[in-house]
């Protein structure tokens, strides 16, 4: 397909140096490659964010009708790596208004360049109360809720607040220990993330708490998402 541009080879010899191994082409489409960088991560590299190819909102427009839902999956995914330009707008209206949980969950930060924050933020806070949302879809519109920091989002923070906190004393009460309990990251690191949320929405104190208490938890993962919603970083 397209000749990497200089920003792509840039990656993947920053990969290369981090990994110590040659990044492996496995899939490569008119928006996106995918590399295997080590037996078990994967790279992926935008052609939109790396100026390898554009396309307009007109254009967009126009073909979206055509294009399958993994081809819209996968331009919505490159977009949102570099959601911005005259024609940002436009295209993430196309993505919202023709979309599903796949594609929406796939642009919930990059609707921060939309030019209208009121539809912006009432948008992530619908998919978010839409019961077909999983999980993987739910943290992706908390976090863009969270860097919104709208007060308006903060019933359905709370609601989801209240049903993760339910779900890990169903999970305490069966007296499983974290390393057996299925969900036991997945669950936490939701539930560290919406007090992320509502600690810039709401203001409160008690979720910063709430976060500090989970540093000192029992499960490596669980400190190190708790230590990165407060600090930024991980260990």
């Amino acid at each position: 397909m397209s000749t990497p541009s200089a920003k792509t080879l840039a990656s993947l010899e920053s990969a290369r140096q981090e990994h110590g191994c040659e990044p492996e082409l496995v899939v490569e489409t008119e928006w996106s490659r995918w590399y295997k960088v080590g037996p078990k991560t994967r790279l992926f590299l935008s052609k939109i964010l790396h100026g390898e190819v554009e396309v307009s909102s007109d254009e967009l427009k126009e073909r979206w009708p055509k294009m399958s839902w993994d081809e819209r999956s996968d331009f919505a995914f490159a977009f949102a790596r570099d959601p911005r330009g005259e024609a940002a707008t436009e295209i993430l209206e196309i993505i919202m208004n023709q979309g599903n949980q796949r594609l929406w969950a796939s642009i919930a930060l990059a609707l921060l360049h939309h030019s209208d924050r009121d539809r912006a933020v009432h948008f992530l806070i619908h998919c978010l109360e839409d019961p077909d949302a999983d999980h993987a879809a739910k943290a992706n519109y908390i976090q863009g809720l969270e860097l919104f920091k709208d007060k308006r989002a903060v019933p359905v923070l709370k609601l989801c607040l209240e049903e993760r906190k339910r779900e890990m004393e169903a999970e305490a009460a069966a007296g499983l220990s974290e390393d057996d309990k299925p969900s036991s990251v997945r669950c936490h690191r939701e539930y560290l993330s919406t007090c992320a949320a509502l600690m810039q929405t709401d203001g409160s104190p008690e979720y910063e708490q709430e976060l500090r208490l989970y540093c000192n938890h029992p499960h490596s993962q669980v400190r190190r998402w708790a230590k990165y919603k407060l600090d930024g970083e991980f260990e």
